[in-house]
């Protein structure tokens, strides 16, 4: 009895709750055509349009760590793409996206979470791993994995060059899988220039769509302490400054995150093998 009472009240206000939700989209509509002079279906075109409208530097969500991943983690992942995919059509100069690795679970995690995601306006969405999709641009050097160990920190993006973030969620218990698996590889790497431009109170655990923001956020500022500082969660304790004289070693997870060799049921040379850009973070939230 007890739970049925729950549920009606729950539906109740989850009723109010989307016409308040409504409401408030009626009025950042209006706020918006008076402050800007465009209308909604003006904005609708223009966002519609991100794709035409993107800048040559090729974003890759290797999307190849299903195996890695339980159902929960696969969920956070599909809110972070779509995070990312959200702010990217909304910028005046996105970046082009692409997505490799969709198949199996992961495809299903897709269809639950963004059921429409096979008609978002980016440039690939393929169940390939990134290594057969972009066969060519690795081939010919224009790709680089961004890894948080890396020792080649990006001074800037390259027009026509590719970019791979790793799709893997995890509590840090893979650290250092992709690079590792980028030198298997035998891919270039890359890391965002934290050190060289702030300090951070914790450990430097970005979630993946957090990684893209700063991206896209440097693309647009041409400043990576701008783009550091505007998408770094504030409880992080991000700060302007150098950091590189900080102990690169402070973390109390250190020998207990060595990797054992069968972490994944792919192994190194399976098609499952996959990259990330920095330490990901499975407790990502939207709101900063």
């Amino acid at each position: 009895m007890k739970k049925l009472k729950r549920k009606a009240k729950f539906e109740e206000q989850k009723a109010k709750r989307r016409l308040k939700d409504k409401e408030k989209n009626r009025e950042k509509i209006r706020n918006m055509k008076a402050t800007t002079g465009i209308s909604n279906n003006e904005r609708r075109k223009w966002l519609s349009a991100s794709k035409e409208r993107s800048v040559d530097i090729n974003i890759i969500f290797d999307i190849s760590f299903v195996e890695c991943m339980n159902t929960a983690e696969r969920a956070k992942l599909v809110k972070q793409i779509a995070r990312c995919y959200s702010v990217n059509r909304a910028s005046n100069t996105p970046l082009k996206m692409h997505l490799s690795g969709i198949e199996g679970e992961m495809e299903l995690a897709m269809n639950a979470g963004q059921p429409g995601y096979s008609n978002w306006q980016i440039h690939t969405i393929s169940p390939l791993h990134f290594f057969d999709c972009f066969k060519a641009q690795i081939e010919a050097g224009d790709v680089t994995y961004l890894a948080a160990e890396s020792e080649c920190s990006l001074s800037q993006l390259e027009f026509s060059k590719y970019y791979v973030i790793g799709g893997l969620v995890d509590h840090n218990s893979r650290k250092g899988l992709c690079y590792r698996l980028a030198q298997e590889r035998g891919l270039p790497t890359g890391r965002l220039p934290i050190d060289e431009h702030i300090k951070m109170d914790s450990r430097r655990v970005l979630a993946v769509s957090h990684v893209f923001e700063i991206l896209l956020a440097f693309q647009e500022t041409g400043s990576w302490q701008e783009a550091l500082i505007s998408v770094i969660p504030q409880r992080k304790g991000a700060q302007l400054g150098d950091a590189q004289h900080w102990d690169q070693n402070d973390d109390s997870e250190t020998e207990n995150n060595s990797i054992p060799e069968d972490i994944c049921s792919g192994s190194l040379n399976s098609p499952s093998d996959g990259g990330t850009v920095i330490e990901t973070n499975s407790d990502y939230k939207e709101t900063k």
